[in-house]
């Protein structure tokens, strides 16, 4: 038995280490498609509107999701429908509003800019569940929040206080990014019983569903319409099956292998990663305010995120200093959110 064990240590020990770099190449995927996304909305800006463009993602990632819960128990959906309400603000709120203001931003501020405030996403968190919930605020997140504010702060100011001139589209992502941060707060009072699949599929239909009316103004009062040739349908189903299926796949599997914490140091490279896709793809180049503000937000964020878990239980969730009691934005969410330690959230990319 002593030389079985001794045999197959080093073997399990290669495959433990091949399994933990499959998680952070699954995260890394992730990364690069959500990035993708924010190029997309830059990059649509002028040939489809800011709705459709977010109706016709939902409309197709529900589609896309309904082979993986059409044999949920009618148990799950009778749990669903007893907190429609809590299912419909959610999906409003992660769905319909976050995304729509994300194209919004898009048409007016890079695509750089637009995933370096969605990294900003964890310090508004932190602050709603500090105004919310009550959740404490150690010193360590404190110094890295207002770390990651100041470099906020720097890119919609272009680095400059005098002559004050803020971009429309970094305002709108900031409002985008704080409507994310309700969303979030939210999701750490998903039932416990309902599973992860339902609840995606639920908040996915609510929010397009409230997604449909506004498409339908918009097709019939405004600039709705679109010709559906090569690059818009191919961008279509690039950011309805890619960046809400095949993403989130990933990134959930990343969570699974290799913890939470370990995730998002890799979704920390979100704006590195759209600043890399989206400079051959659209012709932007990274200004030296994005460069600083990327440094400030990147470590602000990392920053806020270190310091010891509180060993609590919360709404059902234990929370322990280990950490891997964690959950994500992105395990629920329409789009993609960095993992907070569940002492701040109890409790998705782009």
């Amino acid at each position: 038995m002593t030389s079985s064990c001794q045999h197959t240590g080093p073997s399990t020990a290669a495959g433990t280490a091949r399994t933990s770099w499959g998680g952070y190449g699954l995260a890394l995927v992730a990364v690069v498609i959500w990035a993708g996304n924010f190029v997309v909305a830059r990059g649509l800006r002028d040939e489809v509107s800011p709705v459709a463009l977010s109706f016709w993602r939902w409309a197709i990632a529900s589609v896309v999701l309904v082979p993986f819960v059409a044999r949920a128990p009618r148990a799950q959906w009778w749990l669903a429908r007893a907190h429609l309400g809590y299912l419909c603000l959610t999906g409003f709120l992660g769905v319909t509003a976050f995304n729509t203001l994300v194209y919004v931003a898009g048409r007016t501020t890079s695509a750089t800019n637009l995933a370096l405030l969605a990294v900003a996403a964890p310090v508004f968190i932190v602050l709603l569940a500090r105004v919310l919930d009550d959740t404490p605020i150690t010193w360590m997140r404190l110094v890295g929040m207002i770390v990651a504010l100041v470099g906020v702060v720097v890119l919609i100011t272009d680095g400059s206080l005098t002559g004050l001139r803020f971009h429309s589209g970094d305002l709108w992502m900031l409002l985008s990014t704080l409507t994310f941060a309700c969303y979030s707060v939210l999701v750490r009072r998903k039932p416990p019983q309902l599973r992860s699949s339902v609840f995606l599929a639920s908040v996915f239909g609510a929010g397009t569903a409230f997604l449909l009316p506004l498409y339908l103004g918009d097709v019939l009062l405004a600039d709705g319409r679109m010709s559906l040739d090569g690059p818009v349908l191919w961008s279509l189903l690039y950011i309805g099956v890619l960046s809400s299926a095949v993403a989130f796949t990933a990134w959930n599997r990343s969570i699974a292998v290799i913890g939470a914490s370990r995730a998002g140091f890799i979704y920390y490279l979100e704006p590195v990663a759209t600043a890399l896709v989206a400079w051959p793809v659209l012709g932007e180049r990274v200004a030296w305010v994005q460069g600083v503000a990327m440094l400030l937000i990147v470590c602000g964020v990392f920053v806020s995120n270190q310091g010891p878990t509180i060993g609590t239980t919360t709404r059902g969730t234990t929370v322990t200093n280990g950490g891997e009691s964690e959950r994500t934005c992105a395990d629920c969410s329409g789009s993609p959110g960095p993992p907070l330690r569940s002492s701040i959230q109890g409790r998705t990319p782009g």
